[in-house]
C-alpha cells in the first residue's frame, strides 16, 4: 500500500470500516483478542490484559452487552479498539461521519483527533463530509473523479476546488459486440476460477492456521451448524420414514404376495438392507445436507461478505480462506458421514420395526440374519462395500463445501444478492451430489458382478 508516494507494508495500515465489520458471533473481549492474535507483533499474556484493560477504559466499552446489541456509537469503539490491538502505525477510517447528524459529526470529528493525540496514531479519512472534518486535518487530498488524480489542496482551497468537480462527466457505453465478448470473457473466467478453486481444495484440508484455537473454533462453529441439533433430527426422521417406506410398501404391494412372499422373503430382506445401507440413505442423506446444510452455510458466508468481515479479517492478516473455509471443509467431512450414518440407524431401526409389526409370526433375529446378509459377507467392524459409500458421501462432501464457500464469499452488495447466491449454492450443490453418486453407481457394484 501507498500512502503519500511511501510504500507501506499492508500489516502497518488497519482499518475501521463504515459499518463496523465486528465479528457479532465474538464477545467485544474475543474481537479484540482476534487482532492481538493475529498482530505482527507478538504479544504475552499480561501484555494483552494490559492493553485490554486500557482500551477498556480509554474507550468505555461494553463488555456485559453482547455485540449486536451495542449501539452505533459503542460499535465504533470497539471496531476501533480491534484496530488498535492490532497495533497498526496508520489507522484508516472509512467515512466515520457518514449518517450521523451535524452535531454527532462533528462529536465524531473531535473523537477522531483525541484518539489521535492520545494513541499517537496518524490517521487517515476518506470521507465526503468534508466540512466536520477539515478542521482537524493536518493534510486534505482531493481524489478526483475527471482526471483520477490524487492530489494535496489547502484548507482555504477547499470548496474552491471543489465547485465543479465530477460535474458534465458521461459514462460512455461501449458497443454492442464489446458487450458481448465482456460476457463471453466473464464466462471464462469465472469457469478458470472454479477450477482452480477446485484444484485448491486439497491445500485448504491442511490446517495451517496462524492460531490453531481460532482454527478450531471457526472449525466447531461451522460443525455445529451442519450436524447439531436440527440437522441431526432432520436426518434422523428422514431416515426412518425411508425405512418406513421401504420396508411396509414392498411387503404390502408384492405381486402375488401369499406365494412369493414365503419364498423371496430372505432375498427380499437382503435387498432392503443392501439398497439402504449402499443406495437409497447414502443418496438422500447427502442430497438433504445440500438442501439444508449448503443453505445454512451459504447464507452465513453471504453475510460475513456482505457486513465486510471477510475483509475485516484480511485487515487483520487472518485469511478467511484459512479459517473459514478450511474450517467449512471438516465440518462438512466429518458431519456428513456422521448424519448418513445416523438415518440409515434410523431407517434400519423403522425397518424392523415395521416388520415385526406385520410378520409377528418372525422374530427380529430372522429380520437381522436377512436384513444383513448382503452387508457382513466379510468379517471385520465395517459392512461390506463400507468404502464406497464413504468414497461417495465424502467426495459429495467436499463438493458440498466448495459450492457453499465459493458462492457465499462472493462480494454482495445487497441482500437480494444473498438470496440469489443462496438459491444458487442450493442448486449446484444438489446438482454435484447426483453427477458424484451417478459416477460412483457405473463402478461401484462392478465388483459383484464381474464380466
Amino acid at each position: 500500500m501507498k500512502v503519500f508516494g511511501k510504500s507501506l507494508p499492508s500489516s502497518s495500515v488497519g482499518i475501521v470500516f463504515q459499518d463496523h465489520a465486528l465479528f457479532d458471533e465474538f464477545s467485544a473481549y474475543q474481537n479484540v483478542r482476534f487482532a492481538m492474535d493475529h498482530a505482527p507483533r507478538r504479544w504475552g499474556w499480561g501484555e494483552k490484559q494490559k492493553l485490554w484493560q486500557e482500551l477498556l477504559k480509554e474507550l468505555e466499552l461494553e463488555v456485559e452487552v453482547p455485540v449486536h446489541h451495542l449501539s452505533g456509537g459503542q460499535k465504533r469503539r470497539l471496531a476501533l479498539a480491534r484496530t488498535l490491538a492490532y497495533g497498526s502505525d496508520i489507522l484508516l477510517f472509512d467515512e466515520p461521519t457518514a449518517g450521523l447528524d451535524p452535531k454527532r459529526a462533528k462529536q465524531a470529528a473531535f473523537f477522531l483527533q483525541r484518539i489521535h493525540q492520545q494513541f499517537q496514531k496518524t490517521i487517515l479519512v476518506v470521507t465526503h463530509e468534508y466540512r466536520y472534518l477539515a478542521d482537524y486535518a493536518s493534510r486534505i487530498v482531493l481524489l478526483d473523479p475527471c482526471e483520477k488524480t490524487l492530489r494535496p489542496i489547502a484548507k482555504e482551497e477547499l470548496e474552491t476546488c471543489l465547485v465543479g468537480v465530477g460535474e458534465g462527466e458521461e459514462k460512455a457505453k461501449p458497443p454492442a459486440s464489446l458487450w458481448k465478448w465482456g460476457r463471453l470473457f466473464s464466462f471464462f473466467q469465472k469457469t478458470g476460477q472454479w477450477v482452480f478453486f477446485l484444484l485448491s481444495v486439497f491445500w485448504y484440508l491442511l490446517p495451517l492456521w496462524r492460531h490453531p484455537l481460532w482454527g478450531l473454533r471457526f472449525f466447531y462453529r461451522y460443525f455445529r451448524l451442519l450436524a447439531f441439533p436440527s440437522s441431526l433430527f432432520y436426518l434422523l426422521l428422514s431416515g426412518g420414514i425411508v425405512g418406513f417406506i421401504v420396508t411396509y410398501f414392498v411387503f404390502q404391494f408384492l405381486p402375488y404376495k401369499e406365494y412369493n412372499e414365503p419364498l423371496l422373503m430372505d432375498d427380499i430382506l437382503a435387498a432392503l438392507g443392501f439398497t439402504l445401507y449402499r443406495i437409497l440413505i447414502p443418496l438422500l442423506g447427502c442430497i438433504l445436507i445440500a438442501a439444508r446444510g449448503v443453505a445454512a452455510v451459504t447464507a452465513d458466508v453471504g453475510n460475513w461478505a456482505y457486513t465486510k468481515k471477510l475483509d475485516a479479517m484480511r485487515s487483520l492478516s487472518a485469511s478467511p480462506d484459512r479459517y473459514i473455509f478450511t474450517g467449512i471443509l471438516y465440518s462438512f467431512l466429518v458431519s456428513t458421514p456422521l448424519l448418513i450414518l445416523c438415518a440409515f440407524f434410523a431407517a434400519r431401526l423403522a425397518s424392523v420395526t415395521v416388520f415385526t409389526f406385520t410378520h409377528p409370526e418372525d422374530s427380529p433375529y430372522f429380520w437381522d440374519v436377512n436384513f444383513h446378509y448382503l452387508l457382513r459377507q466379510r468379517e471385520g467392524l465395517f459392512y461390506y462395500g463400507t468404502e464406497w459409500m464413504m468414497g461417495k458421501i465424502l467426495l459429495s462432501a467436499l463438493v458440498m463445501a466448495c459450492v457453499s464457500y465459493y458462492l457465499g464469499s462472493q462480494p454482495k452488495s445487497s441482500g437480494q444478492e444473498i438470496s440469489l447466491h443462496l438459491t444458487k449454492a442450493i442448486i449446484w450443490a444438489t446438482l454435484g451430489v447426483l453427477l458424484v453418486h451417478l459416477g460412483f453407481a457405473f463402478f461401484e457394484f462392478q465388483e459383484m458382478y464381474p464380466s
